[in-house]
This record gives structure tokens, sequence and C-alpha cells, in this order.
């Protein structure tokens, strides 16, 4: 009988040991850390949220009830890019923010594969030529990352504008990677 146990104990220490070391297909590491691959599919899914809100009666007790919402990823995940241009390069890094201090996102949206970027006033501000084509390549290079856009519109206050820095024509979406832009012609 002990020795039947003992082989029982074997396998299933065995057993275990394989499966904790099995390899996951779905993250990858690379330096110590894991990332998860994307996959079309995951990239296209709703991001499925519970939120929580007051359904108390007049009755008495307080209580929350549940309401779930479905928010596009891809809407999600370009609000949150903008923001952290917005935020500026970690303190630990040597690279320069692209946005003047005060710039605010007021919304991010995905039309018909269309980003459109709506910026409060701030952001038309005078900037140097190259400054000015810093800041549309940064925004250009960051979106193009999201595969559910072609084009990406810049707004202040979701109206259309002309230029941001008053050296290039924005006045026409920006094409995905697109990194040459027009330059406004001065008379």
């Amino acid at each position: 009988m002990k020795k039947a146990l003992a082989i029982i104990s074997l396998i299933a220490i065995t057993s275990l040991y394989f499966i904790g070391c099995s390899t996951d297909k779905s993250s990858k590491v690379s330096n110590g850390k894991y990332y998860l691959q994307k996959s079309a599919k995951s990239e296209e899914e709703p991001l499925k949220l519970e939120l929580y809100f007051d359904s108390s009666t007049s009755t008495g007790g307080v209580s929350v009830g549940k309401e779930e919402r479905l928010l596009d990823r891809q809407e999600v995940i370009g609000e949150l890019i903008v923001g952290e241009l917005l935020k500026g390069p970690s303190v630990k890094s040597n690279l320069k923010a692209v946005f003047p201090k005060d710039v605010k996102l007021i919304s991010f949206s995905i039309k018909e594969k269309m980003a459109i970027v709506n910026f409060s006033p701030e952001i038309q501000s005078n900037m140097e030529p190259l400054k000015e084509e810093i800041c549309l390549k940064a925004i250009s290079a960051s979106l193009s990352q999201l595969s559910g856009i072609d084009k990406i519109l810049i707004q202040v206050d979701s109206k259309s504008i002309k230029t941001i820095g008053g050296n290039y024509d924005i006045s026409k979406p920006i094409l995905k990677g697109q990194n040459e832009f027009t330059k406004i012609q001065v008379k």
C-alpha cells in the first residue's frame, strides 16, 4: 500500500512540475517581464466593464446595482496613448515633451477608421517649425500603432483647425504613419 501511495504521489508531483513549467503561448518574456501578445481578435473585441451605481430604494437600505458597458477597445487605447503623450516622457528619460504644458485632451473617438483627437485651445500656440513638426510626428507615430485607424484628425474644441503652431497645414486628416507635413506658405 505504501508503495502504491509513493508511486501516485510521484506521478502527481511530476504532473504538477510539468504543468507549472509549460510555456504560455499567449505571452512572451522580454528582459524578465511578461507581455501579452496581441491577437487580431482581441483588438476587435469590445472592452467589457462593470460599473456600479446607486440602486437604493426609498424604503431604506443602501445598495448598488451593476450596469455593464461595452467600450471600443481601440478608442480606449487611443485615448490612453494621447494621455501619455500629454504627460510627457518619464523622469528617467532623456526625451522631451512634445506638447505645450497646459494642453488637455477633451475627447478621443474613432469614426470610419479616422481617429478624431479633440484638444483644448492651449494646443494652438506659436511654435517654432521644428517643435510643431515634432508634435505632429509624435501624434502620427503614436496613434499609428492602432490597427483600427487609417487617418488622424486634430481638432480644437470640436472644431477643425488649419494649424496648431502656425507652420504646418493640418486642415485635412493626417494619414496613418505620415511623417511629412505641408508647410503653410507665408505671403
